[in-house]
């Protein structure tokens, strides 16, 4: 499900995360990993086609993920385009997210950013010091198959509640969409490796999204 025509007033990442996951409006301030130190993971790259629960053959979701064309950003970043059409045929082609990888234990996350933060007409040399803020999903990688997870905003939430996790939550834009913002990821980091990954992101099918490569 996504979220077209919605103008959302949290951060532009969040909002490209929103509109190609209908992910959970959760935003970091800082990721997980350095991206100055990030490795490619070069398991993502090439054609990957929407094939889990909810696909179907009239309807199709593609996601091709490589290397940035840009060459002065470190070697670890990626980039992702999303290809998609409508019950009307009609093609939906967008950048949707520049992203670098971080494992914590066995379990593999990307940091998305902004992809206007790789535009050397706005930002002429590389400066992590650019991005502002963050989404988060999980991932893996079984053969030819991908799978994504997004983040349960009422589960970071509720965590932040809890006092597990340092954050804010507050209501943003004329849609008084509810936007969690985690402010540490040290804490995050702990957080996920001590058992907090099963429930930020829960194998659930609003939260998981599986792809098949094409080749």
């Amino acid at each position: 499900m996504r979220m077209n025509g919605i103008i959302l007033k949290p951060a532009r990442v969040l909002v490209f995360a929103v509109s190609l996951f209908l992910a959970s409006c959760v935003e970091l301030t800082s990721p997980l990993s350095d991206p100055d130190a990030a490795k490619p993971d070069e398991r993502l790259y090439g054609a990957w086609k929407a094939s889990g629960k909810g696909s179907n053959a009239s309807q199709y979701w593609f996601i091709f993920i490589g290397k940035p064309s840009q060459h002065h950003v470190p070697s670890g970043i990626m980039k992702s385009i999303d290809v998609s059409n409508n019950p009307g045929n009609r093609l939906d082609v967008k950048e949707s997210w520049s992203f670098f990888s971080s494992s914590l234990g066995q379990a593999t996350y990307a940091n998305l950013f902004d992809p206007d933060v790789l535009d050397r007409a706005k930002f002429p040399r590389w400066d992590k010091r650019n991005i502002k803020d963050y989404a988060i999903l999980k991932y893996a990688v079984e053969n030819d198959r991908l799978t994504l997870w997004t983040m349960d905003s009422n589960a970071a939430a509720e965590a932040i509640k809890k006092g597990h996790l340092k954050g804010k939550i507050e209501k943003r834009g004329l849609l008084e969409i509810e936007v969690v913002t985690l402010t540490a990821s040290e804490d995050l980091s702990k957080y996920l490796s001590s058992g907090g990954d099963k429930l930020l992101f829960p194998d659930k099918d609003k939260t998981k999204f599986v792809f098949s490569r094409v080749k």
